[in-house]
C-alpha cells in the first residue's frame, strides 16, 4: 500500500492505493480526515507516516490545525481520533514507541507531543510545546532519531538544523543546533545510528547538495559528510 495527502482545503483526505509487484500503483479509496487542508504545496516532508509497528496511520491536517490517527487493516482505513495539533498549519508528523510529535509552521512556529495509545487514540503530553529557533523559521520536516532519544526539525528560513531531546515520559529536554552546510535544508532521512541525511534546496540552478550529519543521544550534532552535489535546483526530500 502507498498512502499521501489531498490537502484539500474543502475536506483532507488519505487518499490509498495499492502498488504491485512491478511498482505500479492503483488507487483504492479516500479516506477523510473529516477536517481541512490547505489547498497547496505543505513544502515539507512526512505529513502522512505509518506507525513503526505499521498499525497506525498518523496524518496533518493543516488547514484544520490537527492531527489524525487511522488504524490500519487489510486493504481498508479506520479513523480513530483527530486532535488539536497544538499550534497552527501542522506540515510533519514522527512517531516512536507510541509518543508523536508534530510540527506547527504557522505563528511563530513549535512543536507539540502526544501519546498513540492502544486503541489509536491522540492525547497531547503536557508540558511538550517547544519553540523553534526563531520565530521565522520556515520548518519543513520533524523525525524521531532510531532511537527516539531525540527528534530533528529542519529549518528553511534560518538555515539551521534542530533538535530537542526526548525523555521517558515525551517531555523535550534541551534544543540544540547546527548551521546546515549549505543553504535551505529541506526534507531528510532517519537511518541507523542517528545518522541523518539532509537535502539541501538552495534554490538556484544545479546547486542543490545533500550532507550527512550525526546526532548524539544528549542531541548535540555535528556534520559527518557534505554537502555533495546533488545536480538539482531545489531538491527537496530524502527517503
Amino acid at each position: 500500500m502507498v498512502y499521501t495527502l489531498s490537502n484539500q482545503v474543502s475536506e483532507n483526505k488519505v487518499l490509498a492505493y495499492s502498488r504491485d509487484a512491478s511498482g505500479h500503483l492503483t488507487f483504492l479509496k479516500a479516506y477523510s480526515t473529516g477536517e481541512k487542508g490547505t489547498g497547496a504545496g505543505p513544502g515539507s516532508q512526512e505529513a502522512v507516516i505509518l506507525s513503526r509497528n505499521n498499525e497506525w496511520l498518523l496524518a496533518v491536517n493543516a488547514g484544520s490545525n490537527s492531527v489524525s490517527s487511522f488504524k490500519i487493516s487489510r486493504n481498508n482505513l479506520q479513523l480513530i481520533s483527530t486532535v488539536s495539533s497544538q499550534g497552527t498549519t501542522p506540515i510533519s508528523v514522527t512517531e516512536h514507541n507510541n509518543i508523536v510529535y508534530v510540527l506547527n509552521a504557522g505563528g511563530s512556529g513549535n512543536i507539540s507531543g502526544f501519546t498513540l495509545d492502544q486503541s489509536g487514540n491522540l492525547k497531547p503530553i503536557a508540558n511538550s510545546v517547544r519553540p523553534l529557533s526563531s520565530t521565522s523559521a520556515s520548518p519543513a520536516q520533524i523525525s524521531f532519531t532510531t532511537n527516539g532519544k531525540a527528534v530533528v526539525v529542519t529549518e528553511k528560513a534560518t538555515n539551521k538544523i534542530i533538535t530537542y531531546t526526548i525523555n521517558s515520559d515525551g517531555i523535550p529536554g534541551i534544543m540544540h543546533s547546527i548551521s546546515s552546510s549549505t543553504p535551505i535544508p529541506f526534507g531528510f532521512a532517519v537511518a541507523n545510528n542517528s545518522y541523518i541525511y539532509v537535502s539541501q534546496a538552495a534554490g538556484t540552478p544545479n546547486a542543490s547538495t545533500v550532507s550527512s550529519y550525526y546526532v548524539k543521544d544528549d542531541g548535540s550534532i555535528s556534520l559527518v559528510d557534505g554537502s555533495v552535489g546533488a545536480g538539482q535546483t531545489s531538491a527537496c526530500w530524502v527517503f
